[in-house]
C-alpha cells in the first residue's frame, strides 16, 4: 500500500493539495480508470469513465467519453487546488461502491456564492477523489460517487 499522501505546499493564496504531482504521477500506470456514478439535479443519473492510457515522466493522455487529452502531472495536481480562505479539512472514512477508503475531506464553502463543495480524496490512492459533491444554498446540485476503480499495469 502506498504511503499517505503528504500535502503539496501551498503557493500564495492556494491550500495545499491533497496530493504532489510526483505522488499523482508515481500512482499512475497505463489503464488506471476511474468511473464515478454522476447524479445531478433534475437529470437522470449516468456514468463517466476517466482513463490512462498513455503514461510517461511529463504527464498522461487521459480519455473521457472517448475524447483523449494530453495533460502534465502538474495540472492534474492544480485540480485540487483551491483558495486558501474557503477550505476546512478532515479526515474521515468513506465507503462508496468501489471500496472503503481513508481520506482526507476538502470542503471548500464560498458564502458569496452560497455553493459548498466537499472532496474525499483517498490517502492511499493520489488522484482523482472517490466522492465529490456540490451544494447550493444547501441543496443538494451534484455528486460524483466511485463505482469501479482501475489501478491499470506495470506493463
Amino acid at each position: 500500500m502506498p504511503e499517505a499522501a503528504a500535502p503539496e505546499a501551498a503557493s500564495g493564496d492556494s491550500y495545499p493539495t491533497p496530493y504532489s504531482a510526483e505522488q499523482i504521477r508515481d500512482a499512475t500506470r497505463p489503464g488506471r480508470a476511474y468511473t464515478w456514478r454522476v447524479e445531478e439535479s433534475g437529470k437522470a443519473a449516468i456514468e463517466r469513465t476517466i482513463a490512462f492510457t498513455v503514461v510517461d515522466a511529463e504527464g498522461a493522455e487521459i480519455t473521457r467519453d472517448g475524447v483523449a487529452k494530453r495533460v502534465t502531472w502538474e495540472e492534474l495536481r492544480r485540480h485540487a487546488e483551491f483558495p486558501r480562505a474557503l477550505v476546512t479539512t478532515r479526515e474521515e472514512t468513506v465507503t462508496v461502491p468501489a471500496g472503503t477508503y481513508d481520506c482526507v475531506v476538502y470542503v471548500i464553502a464560498d458564502p458569496a456564492a452560497g455553493e459548498t463543495s466537499t472532496l474525499y480524496f483517498a490517502k492511499a490512492m493520489p488522484g482523482a477523489p472517490v466522492l465529490f459533491f456540490m451544494d447550493k444554498a444547501g441543496v443538494r446540485q451534484m455528486t460524483n460517487t466511485l463505482v469501479r476503480y482501475s489501478a491499470g499495469t506495470d506493463g
